[in-house]
């Protein structure tokens, strides 16, 4: 498993609509790294980092303002409790710990929200997660200031990735691309192997985590 690329275009071709408008101009672009994740992703060279408001965020990088906000935000919060399951179970392990659910609680800090799509066959990196679009209104920079964007969550070991990518609802269809863009460029360090068996230097001593596959007990609660 490298990526979920195929999905999440998909997805986010139903989410805009199936009509892409102006597309910004074509730019060079710089490579952002974390040091203690490790999770890296690219944006426009235009674009600048800017400070972060939330202590789960990773990185928030602005496009030149235009009175737009173009902002992306890429958050990892800790999940422990699916660390040891089989790499066939991936995408259900992810169904429970990404879900609509999940969403839910995530946008109940805004106003107003509308969510116009989710799908839960998406992610990004080497991860699996869900894909959603979504309005609504924020308290900040401008109280009740309203915003349309992508939002995408991938469960990846013992994090689960948030990238939050919004603007002003006019501007949505034109910034929709870079979104993707930025979407498609994230990507973690390598630390689960992506066979179905695993690669174990002795199988039969963790048999025990994987005896019944059609019970939820292999999940790390």
């Amino acid at each position: 498993m490298r990526r979920m690329i195929l999905n999440v275009a998909v997805a986010l071709a139903v989410i805009g609509g199936m009509s892409l408008g102006a597309v910004p101009a074509r730019a060079d672009y710089a490579v952002w790294q974390d040091s203690k994740t490790g999770a890296s992703l690219s944006y426009p060279d235009t674009w600048r980092s800017v400070a972060s408001l939330q202590p789960d965020d990773l990185v928030t990088i602005a496009a030149p303002s235009k009175g737009e906000h173009a902002q992306c935000r890429l958050k990892a919060r800790p999940e422990r409790r699916y660390m040891v399951y089989p790499a066939s179970l991936a995408s259900a392990v992810q169904k429970r710990a990404v879900s609509q659910a999940f969403w839910d609680k995530y946008l109940a800090q805004y106003d107003n929200v509308s969510v116009s799509f989710l799908t839960e066959d998406g992610g990004f990196g080497r991860g699996h997660g869900s894909v959603s679009s979504a309005s609504f209104t924020i308290a900040h920079p401008q109280t009740g200031m309203p915003r349309s964007g992508i939002l995408a969550a991938s469960l990846y070991r013992d994090y689960v990735y948030i990238l939050e990518c919004t603007v002003d609802p006019q501007a949505f269809e034109y910034w929709r691309p870079v979104f993707l863009g930025i979407l498609k460029s994230i990507d973690m360090p390598k630390r689960a192997h992506e066979s179905v068996g695993g690669d174990y230097a002795d199988r039969k001593r963790m048999d025990f985590l994987f005896k019944d596959k059609t019970r939820n007990a292999y999940f790390s609660e």
